[in-house]
């Protein structure tokens, strides 16, 4: 789907936050989750890191957001 439909698409949906979740990962840490059993929102902010999702690989750094859906690995 381009771009701009997403877009177009997003900016009339409304969303409700079921569950939240914070946390913060030391230097060195690893977060493993699997087969997640929700769509998630992922926000990191500061610092830097490395980010796999379903064997894709990817370098993130502050203010990074992006949206996982469920059944993700």
């Amino acid at each position: 789907m381009p771009l701009q439909e997403q877009t177009s698409l997003w900016s009339d949906t409304a969303i409700k936050m079921l569950d939240g979740d914070s946390g913060t990962l030391q230097t060195g840490s690893v977060l493993h989750e699997t087969d997640l059993t929700s769509n998630v929102l992922l926000l990191a902010y500061g610092g830097e890191g490395e980010l796999a999702m379903d064997g894709e690989g990817c370098h993130i750094g502050a203010s990074f957001a992006c949206h996982v859906v469920k059944g993700s690995s």
